[in-house]
């Protein structure tokens, strides 16, 4: 309480604003970009009027926190990618191809390979149309097939929604694909799909996935247990795709899942080690200019690899 009370305005903001997000996450009848458009007309009318008495000042505060509201939930809004008028979720029902690019490094499991896809077109209806949005697909194992980030699938056949979880206690697969902004899954049969291209990205992206596959293969072969590599390679690379799905629920129920992700610690571990590696470059002439260049370098190669 000491801080709503205080001069640092910061934390009376970023109440509201997570507030708003919140708000945004379990509720769908929030429609807040008109209202962040008339609020702000408002508080902008309010702030060239010139005469200053207390019910103007009050008024000023009350737009300023609900404009802050309603950014957080816009913010939730804009990210639900499933909200997008091109969304393939809003056809499923009439999809009968798709094109897709596979958008991340293909994982295996057990018995299968699952890679997320990215919707370029459908075809619903009679015509092909433009399309967005992710899925997950699953291909066999020993299919003949093999497929890398970037490919070009044609497909056929019509992705499956999942049913969301109602029993209390039950694992919500449904809900945590969407949190991934992914609605729908599809397994896809060897005669279901084709390669017809390829995407290629950003050569710094292309050095980083394959610095990523190079990682990611050494570790397989270092560490003999599927878990315990699973969770090596969500800690380190932040691969958490060949995460099994209830090892990362149950690390969401004990409130330790931030484990799993690359966090502040990893980046502090990784300035410690160019501090160690570059840090005799500070003792030379415009040396602190040149290991900050090669500590950003690093950083941002890291979050590449990583997936940021």
């Amino acid at each position: 309480m000491y801080f709503l009370r205080s001069g640092i305005p910061f934390v009376r903001l970023l109440l509201i604003f997570m507030v708003g997000i919140a708000t945004g996450m379990v509720s769908d009848w929030v429609q807040s970009s008109w209202l962040v458009v008339v609020c702000v007309l408002c508080y902008t009318i309010l702030f060239f009027y010139r005469r200053d008495n207390s019910g103007l000042i009050f008024m000023k505060s009350v737009l300023g926190f609900l404009i802050l509201f309603l950014f957080g939930v816009l913010v939730v809004d804009l990210k639900e990618e499933r909200n997008h008028s091109k969304h393939y979720v809003h056809f499923i029902e009439e999809i009968k191809y798709y094109e897709a690019v596979v958008s991340s490094i293909p994982n295996g499991t057990e018995k299968s390979i699952k890679m997320v896809l990215t919707l370029n077109r459908i075809h619903a209806g009679k015509d092909w149309k433009d399309a967005s949005g992710k899925l997950l697909a699953y291909i066999r194992k020993d299919s003949l097939m093999k497929l890398q980030k970037g490919d070009i699938l044609m497909v056929k056949g019509k992705p499956f929604v999942p049913i969301r979880s109602l029993n209390p206690e039950q694992f919500d697969y449904k809900g945590y694909l969407h949190r991934q902004n992914i609605e729908a899954t599809h397994f896809l049969k060897s005669n279901s799909f084709i390669k017809i291209g390829h995407k290629d990205n950003f050569f710094l992206i292309q050095y980083s996935d394959l610095f990523r596959s190079f990682c990611d293969q050494k570790l397989r072969e270092g560490i003999k247990g599927v878990n315990e590599y699973q969770l090596a390679s969500a800690l380190l690379l932040g691969t958490r795709a060949g995460l099994d799905d209830q090892l990362y629920e149950a690390y969401s129920a004990t409130g330790t899942v931030h484990a799993l992700a690359v966090s502040g610690l990893h980046v502090s571990l990784i300035y410690f080690i160019v501090l160690m590696g570059f840090g005799f470059l500070k003792k030379i002439k415009y040396g602190k200019i040149l290991f900050t260049v090669v500590a950003i370098f690093i950083f941002w190669f890291y979050a590449l690899v990583t997936g940021f």
